[in-house]
């Protein structure tokens, strides 16, 4: 809040996504450690809608605070990180060091080692992240230009989109439970919908619609993937696998959109609508594939 100029907010943001990349994997990891089976489910989708949460009111408190005081008054919101630092040494349980549980085993003679399902899971959660995201590069332009709206209509969709993953978020565990291997599929489904939607928008009405889709999806799939991982994953080794899947599925994901957006302008020769159906029939290609996955899961599952 106090930078000089603009090379020193970019050096002071690198700082931040150090920390940023220490803290994130850590959320999963010790929800994975303290609880199990469908309380752990349902804990994820909590998380997940509690952090969508924090960012709705933050944004609007950003907006209003950088309206009334100026832009260096919204960074001065990161001093909740002092009430979060209370309630981290305050109430969150001390789980067992994972390293000492590692290295007893490995002096036993007992492997232990990352899944090669917490990969799959990365490299699903990489492509949700440069295609699924790849919106956030689109779809403003597209609103400009095609006369549909300005800066607000984005702002307003985007809350929506968070508010979604909220109610999302509650009801989480009871889709998991219900719906099963079927899950990604439906988010899939959620995910091709709003492309499709988008597409066609000439108005505000079906840029929101798409949002509440897009938010849908998103908030189903990152509890999902990040439960998945804790599943699959022995309870000694979380913390390294919920790393490699926000490190290189998320983190990654997020600076390779723009070379995904690139490629996409070049072959739809930067028609937008095109760009659209082209990612719309990408995720509807992916969802047919989760859904025969998921049908075949449950089946199975079912037989056993």
């Amino acid at each position: 809040s106090f930078a000089p100029d603009v090379s020193f907010l970019v050096a002071t943001r690198a700082i931040e996504g150090m920390g940023a990349g220490l803290v994130y994997p850590m959320v999963p990891a010790i929800t994975a450690q303290i609880f199990k089976g469908d309380e752990r489910t349902a804990l994820m989708g909590y998380t997940n809608g509690g952090s969508c949460a924090v960012t709705f009111v933050l944004n609007l408190a950003a907006g209003f605070m950088g309206r009334l005081y100026g832009w260096r008054a919204c960074l001065l919101l990161y001093g909740i990180l002092v009430v979060i630092l209370f309630f981290q040494f305050k109430y969150i349980p001390k789980t067992g060091p994972e390293r000492d549980a590692l290295r007893l085993k490995k002096e036993s003679g007992e492997k232990i080692g990352i899944p090669k399902a917490v990969f799959i899971f990365t490299a699903a959660f990489f492509l949700l992240n440069t295609f699924g995201a790849a919106y956030q590069m689109i779809l403003p332009v597209h609103v400009v230009e095609a006369g549909i709206g300005d800066s607000l209509l984005i702002g307003s969709a985007s809350s929506l989109n968070v508010l979604v993953g909220i109610i999302v978020g509650v009801v989480f565990g009871k889709l998991v439970k219900t719906f099963r291997m079927l899950t990604p599929a439906i988010a899939l489904a959620f995910m091709a919908a709003a492309y499709l939607v988008w597409a066609q928008a000439t108005g505000p009405i079906p840029i929101y619609i798409g949002m509440v889709l897009l938010g849908t999806c998103y908030g189903i799939m990152i509890p999902y993937l990040t439960d998945s991982v804790a599943r699959v994953t022995n309870d000694d080794n979380v913390t390294l696998s919920m790393t490699i899947l926000t490190a290189f599925g998320s983190l990654l994901g997020f600076f390779c959109l723009n070379f995904v957006v690139t490629i996409l302008n070049g072959i739809t020769n930067s028609n937008i609508t095109a760009e659209f159906h082209v990612l719309a029939i990408g995720f509807a290609i992916a969802f047919a594939i989760m859904l025969v996955i998921g049908i075949r899961g449950n089946t199975r599952h079912k037989d056993d």
